[in-house]
């Protein structure tokens, strides 16, 4: 018979819950350097300064949550709270190592959005991503050395790699996978002798799981409920994430690059390589880019507004959960830890995780230092390529340097970070332009060309540059268009479009007319289907979280054209856009039609919201 559950007795220096406030307030704010770090940090505090738990009980704790999906530090925070003060101190140490970070990044991504194309931006930028590409390949090192133990290991983390990065393989799948292996290699492992003690009542668990799923799910299913379709596109997505997070965020990296980029178009992939630097320099889960995605995703739809909100449902759903695996999950540590076949199963997510964060490893690396990769696809096998002749030497400098501060001198993460960061900067400043590549955004700000000629007969007339600059530029788009509908698009190549959506032949759904009454912005990017460019416009499917809806858009009806992988932008104007003064001053010809548009070439700084 089943007895209830009788928690331990508390440690004989039990904190206060003011105590315990100020201690976990400490850690949040100095938690650097990933979670290594993190665990050592604690150890010192909890167990060596403190001494709040024991070696063995932080210990075990912690082979408890490496079982667990999500960010293990921050799960051995919470349960360290809840061993110590119940539900109230895990809540408050779980809330208190996530918060101070989570601050920093919703700052950092405020900033980023509105000022991240800034010379100054890209280039501090360029050098966190460069020490980023470092420090992955120290994490992969690192849990190689702790994961691959023998050939069986090796051979899932190759299967692992393959997968993932030349074939695409869900990561869920792919965790999956590897822990049906793992159990079923360790299901006849002999038994971990029981800890003494009964078993935990099952109705006390069934009532956590309940509550606690219900707080993290209940928000999701009323932003569908109300209509949020974007923002309940983004909290179905960062659920699924809590529960395949195994092996950390390295771990999962590869698949959140493979979705909100190639599938959803939610994110550029400099984006995606922006966030995962950003994060690196804050205090926190690293986990937290995922705060840092669901702000430029929904920023991306409807400004500062909706990406707040981003970012709080990111938050909510990748956290929440956490809070779940160990209230529900701590009570059951000492049986559940003595399971061979769940312990073999971890043990084979570990080996293929190695594999997940090499395929990252790799594709983060080909990003930074080559500004062309383009995707080369035989069958279901893509095989990246990139252009040797887009190699950035900064950024492979940079990345020398960050390699030999982090295996070579072993200098701590944050430093490596900042003096790659100022080191991009200086060689921005100090290195001119390449010759014969100007920005065009630079080259050319400001082509409205108006010239006047004088007929033989003496009547003034005007040339219509305006008309003539329309015509050219929507030939261009045409022709991009039709060469991507061809062929597809080239490299890290994708497009802004935003178009009148008033124009009388614009074709959308009625709930996209209806958010967008004025004009709406799409994007162009890994994901789309059915384009069709004719003479007078295109046709396109485009993905809006996860439904996809066909869009008809004349060329006429396109107000600006950006592809900021090349920081080229086209504005198209009306007539009734330009300055009185200007209007003034034509001297028209009667029997011509006053010209109706405008084009000009202008910087991708125009173009921010």
């Amino acid at each position: 018979m089943t007895q209830p559950f009788v928690p331990a007795a508390p440690p004989a220096t039990q904190p206060s819950f003011g105590d315990l406030f100020r201690v976990f307030l400490h850690i949040g704010v100095l938690s650097f350097g990933g979670p290594a770090t993190q665990i050592a940090l604690m150890h010192r505090v909890l167990v060596d300064d403190r001494k709040w738990l024991t070696d063995d009980d932080f210990l075990r704790a912690l082979s408890f949550c490496m079982l667990l999906p999500g960010p293990e530090a921050m799960q051995l925070a919470t349960y360290a709270g809840w061993k110590l003060r119940g539900t109230a101190g895990g809540l408050i140490a779980g809330l208190l190592f996530v918060l101070p970070g989570a601050v920093v990044i919703l700052i950092l991504a405020i900033l980023y959005a509105l000022h991240g194309d800034a010379p100054v931006a890209q280039a501090l930028l360029l050098g966190v991503k460069a020490a980023v590409t470092a420090i992955v390949l120290q994490a992969m090192i690192r849990l190689g050395r702790r994961a691959l133990r023998g050939r069986t290991d090796l051979l899932l983390a190759i299967l692992a790699f393959a997968a993932l990065f030349f074939f695409n393989v869900p990561f869920p799948l792919l965790i999956a996978g590897a822990a049906l292996f793992g159990w079923w290699r360790g299901r006849n492992a002999p038994l971990v002798p029981a800890a003494d003690g009964p078993l935990p009542a099952l109705s006390g668990t069934i009532r956590t799981v309940v509550l606690w799923g219900a707080i993290w799910l209940v928000p999701l299913i009323a932003l569908q409920l109300v209509g949020h379709d974007h923002l309940a596109a983004l909290g179905l997505y960062f659920s699924t994430l809590a529960v395949v997070t195994f092996g950390g965020a390295y771990a999962v990296l590869g698949w959140m690059t493979q979705t909100v980029v190639n599938d959803f178009g939610w994110i550029t992939a400099g984006q995606m390589m922006d966030a995962l630097g950003l994060a690196e320099t804050t205090p926190g889960p690293l986990i937290l880019v995922t705060q840092f995605v669901g702000f430029l995703a929904a920023f991306r739809q409807g400004g500062l507004g909706l990406g707040l909100a981003g970012a709080a449902v990111a938050l909510w759903m990748t956290f929440v959960p956490c809070f779940l695996w160990i209230f529900a999950g701590a009570p059951w540590l000492d049986h559940l830890t003595r399971r061979p076949g769940l312990k073999g199963a971890l043990a084979a997510i570990s080996a293929a995780v190695v594999g997940v964060i090499a395929s990252i490893s790799v594709w983060f690396a080909l990003h930074v230092l080559f500004g062309r990769v383009d995707a080369v696809r035989f069958g279901w096998l893509s095989l990246p390529v990139p252009d040797l002749s887009s190699l950035n030497a900064a950024a492979a400098g940079l990345t020398v340097a960050a390699g030999l501060m982090v295996f070579g001198l072993r200098w701590p993460v944050p430093l490596v970070l900042a003096l790659c960061a100022l080191g991009s900067w200086g060689f921005s400043v100090v290195q001119p332009a390449k010759a014969g590549h100007p920005p065009l955004s630079i080259a050319v700000e400001s082509l409205m060309l108006r010239a006047r000629c004088v007929r033989d007969d003496g009547m003034a007339r005007t040339i219509d540059y305006g008309n003539l600059m329309h015509r050219a530029m929507r030939g261009l788009i045409q022709t991009v268009l039709e060469d991507v509908a061809q062929n597809g698009l080239p490299g890290a190549h994708h497009f802004f479009i935003t178009f009148d959506t008033t124009h009388p032949d614009v074709d959308i759904a009625d709930w996209l007319r209806a958010r967008y009454p004025a004009e709406m912005t799409v994007v162009i990017q890994h994901w789309f289907e059915h384009l069709v460019v004719t003479d007078e416009g295109f046709s396109i499917t485009l993905n809006f979280g996860n439904q996809p809806e066909p869009l008809v858009i004349p060329f006429d009806a396109v107000r600006t054209f950006v592809d900021p992988s090349v920081e080229f932008g086209l504005r198209f104007e009306t007539h009734s856009d330009d300055d009185d003064e200007e209007a003034d001053d034509e001297i028209e010809d009667a029997g011509d039609d006053p010209p109706q548009h405008a084009a000009e070439i202008v910087s991708l700084d125009k173009f921010r919201k």
